[in-house]
C-alpha cells in the first residue's frame, strides 16, 4: 500500500493520520465501486437470462394453442353431447 508523499514544508509526523485517512478512504471507494459493479453485472446477467426466456416461453405458448386448436377441429363442434355420433 503506498501512501501519498507529504508536502513539502510539513512534518509526516503532524499528518500521518491523514494519509493513513487517504488510503482508507480509497478503499472504501474501490471497495463499493467493486460492490456496484457486481450488482451491475448480476442485474446485466438477470436481464439476458430474461430476455431469452420470454420468447421461449411465448413460443411453448403458441405451439400449445396449435395444438388445442387442432385438437378442437378434429373433435368437431358436437363433441361430448348426447346422442351426438362422438
Amino acid at each position: 500500500m503506498r501512501y501519498p508523499r507529504e508536502r513539502e514544508g510539513h512534518d509526516a509526523g503532524d499528518h500521518g493520520h491523514l494519509a493513513l485517512a487517504a488510503v482508507r478512504l480509497r478503499e472504501d471507494t474501490a471497495r463499493t465501486h467493486a460492490a456496484l459493479a457486481g450488482v451491475a453485472a448480476a442485474t446485466a446477467v438477470g436481464r439476458l437470462v430474461e430476455g431469452g426466456r420470454r420468447p421461449a416461453v411465448r413460443r411453448l405458448t403458441a405451439r400449445r394453442f396449435r395444438r388445442w386448436d387442432a385438437a378442437w377441429a378434429r373433435a368437431g363442434q358436437d363433441w361430448g353431447r348426447a346422442d351426438a355420433g362422438s
